[in-house]
């Protein structure tokens, strides 16, 4: 395990991110490592259940490649064609680091949580008040 100033630096050494899950592991989080390494601004493989929400922010957001788990030979596939192409490579890295920002850094999530205590105090006064909502 790298240390927490050397962390930032191996990431942005890598030209590709992997996370990598077990087929019988099936979690609604989202690993961790999957938000460092977009937040480095590299593509990730994510090899991970298809209906995970890991899958759907790579896949969906365009930031690197999703392959089923336990698939070396289709993992092989896709770390070769993004070496191979790095246009794809570089633009699914772009993509990687601006949606960390824009939606997973601190303060956006600071802001997340703000607007979900104004509309929960919101509903609380007007229910109170023997509205269901504003």
């Amino acid at each position: 395990m790298q240390s927490r100033e050397l962390y930032p630096l191996a990431l942005a050494s890598a030209s590709v991110g992997v996370v990598t899950l077990q087929k019988s592991i099936r979690t609604p989080g989202i690993p961790s490592k999957l938000f460092s390494i977009m937040a480095s601004g590299r593509p990730t493989i994510a090899s991970v259940s298809r209906d995970s929400d890991a899958a759907q922010l790579v896949e969906a957001g365009g930031v690197g490649i999703w392959v089923p788990p336990e698939r070396p030979d289709l993992f092989a596939e896709a770390l070769l064609k993004l070496r191979a192409d790095t246009s794809m490579r570089d633009e699914m890295g772009r993509k990687a680091r601006r949606r960390a920002e824009t939606e997973f850094s601190r303060e956006s999530s600071v802001g997340q949580y703000e607007r979900l205590f104004d509309d929960l105090t919101r509903y609380r006064y007007f229910a109170e008040w023997g509205q269901i909502g504003p």
